[in-house]
């Protein structure tokens, strides 16, 4: 596997950190290794943040500034850090943040949840892009949520027929599936 580099990026409060934080940890618990950097813009300047994990089956010395996976919680997101997908990228955006460009796969989050749950979805959304393991998932979010919220828990679980676990993260239709599938074939080009 090459090093992939994703970035997350939206505005502040977004739960940008929480879930790539989240991510970090499941892309450990799957044995690779990564390289987190962290851009806070100014909040009174309306500043856009990100969260970007260069993660390897080796090793990582020192980050890139091409992007593999963008996952755009906002609009600005795109119109910053678009440029610097390479051409296996992808971005994952909100649909009605499309720019209506080939490595995009717009999300209707709106329809998948409420505002709040738009850091999650794009979370499930990246580890269905990613094929990551649902059980680790689910581990996550009650060691994030379980206590302190456990409505937050329920809210980002739902019925599965995977007997094992009996939850699963919120998942994308089967259309949005199919295209997460045509970008995991360019991102492992």
């Amino acid at each position: 596997m090459q090093p992939l580099n994703i970035c997350i990026g939206g505005e502040a409060g977004q739960g940008i950190v929480t879930i790539g934080e989240m991510l970090c940890k499941a892309l450990i618990r799957t044995g690779l290794f990564i390289l987190v950097t962290q851009d806070y813009q100014s909040r009174i300047r309306g500043g856009n943040n990100t969260f970007t994990i260069l993660t390897s089956e080796q090793p990582l010395l020192s980050p890139v500034h091409s992007i593999d996976i963008l996952v755009a919680l906002n609009a600005d997101t795109i119109n910053l850090y678009g440029s610097r997908l390479t051409p296996r990228g992808v971005a994952i955006c909100r649909k009605q943040d499309n720019p209506i460009h080939p490595q995009t796969i717009p999300v209707p989050f709106q329809e998948l949840g409420r505002p709040l749950m738009e850091n999650t979805i794009a979370l499930s959304a990246l580890a269905e892009l990613l094929k990551l393991n649902d059980a680790i998932f689910i581990q996550l979010f009650e060691e994030q949520f379980g206590k302190k919220h456990a409505d937050l828990l329920q809210e980002n679980s739902i019925p599965s027929s995977e007997p094992e676990t009996g939850q699963r993260m919120p998942y994308l239709s089967k259309n949005h599936s199919q295209s997460l599938e045509v970008a995991l074939q360019i991102v492992s080009c």
